[in-house]
C-alpha cells in the first residue's frame, strides 16, 4: 500500500515568507516561475555587461534567443529592462563618438553630419544626386575610426 501525498496550500503571503512568492505551484511545471525569473535576472545582468547583445547573452545562459524574445513579449517587466539596458548602451555609443569628434576625427565628424544634420545641409539632396549623377556616400560605423 502506497502513502498517498498530502498537498499543502500556502497562500501567497506564505509563499513569500517562505520567499518562495512567485513559484509556480502546478504540478508537473517544467520551469518554475522562480528558476525562470532567477534566469531572466542573470540575462539581464549579462546583457549589460556585453552592451545589449542578446547572442552573447543567451549562449552564457545558455537558452534560445527565441526563449529570449519570448520573455520580452510575455513579461513586460522584463521587456522594459531590456529596452532600459538598451538606452544606456545607445548612451554609452553616443558618449564614445563624441570623444572621437572632440579629438577631430573627421569620419566620425561626417558621419554624424551626414545623419543628424541633414536639416543644415550635409545630406545630399535626391535631386542634386541625379542632376550631378552621383551616389550617396554612407558612412557606415566599420568605416568610421574610433
Amino acid at each position: 500500500m502506497t502513502k498517498k501525498k498530502k498537498r499543502i496550500r500556502l497562500t501567497e503571503r506564505e509563499l513569500d515568507e517562505l520567499g518562495l512568492a512567485g513559484v509556480d505551484m502546478r504540478i508537473g511545471s517544467k520551469a518554475p516561475l522562480y528558476r525562470q525569473n532567477r534566469r531572466k535576472k542573470e540575462a539581464l545582468d549579462i546583457l549589460k555587461q556585453s552592451l545589449g547583445n542578446v547572442t552573447a547573452t543567451c549562449q552564457k545562459i545558455g537558452i534560445s534567443r527565441q526563449t529570449f524574445y519570448k520573455w520580452r513579449q510575455t513579461d513586460p517587466s522584463f521587456d522594459a529592462a531590456v529596452h532600459e539596458i538598451n538606452e544606456v548602451t545607445l548612451d554609452f555609443v553616443e558618449a564614445q563618438m563624441f570623444k572621437g569628434i572632440k579629438d577631430g576625427n573627421a569620419k566620425l565628424i561626417m558621419f554624424y553630419l551626414v545623419n543628424r544634420g541633414r536639416t543644415r545641409g550635409y545630406a545630399p539632396k535626391p535631386e542634386d544626386a541625379a542632376r550631378n549623377n552621383a551616389i550617396n556616400v554612407v558612412i557606415t560605423a566599420d568605416e568610421a575610426e574610433f
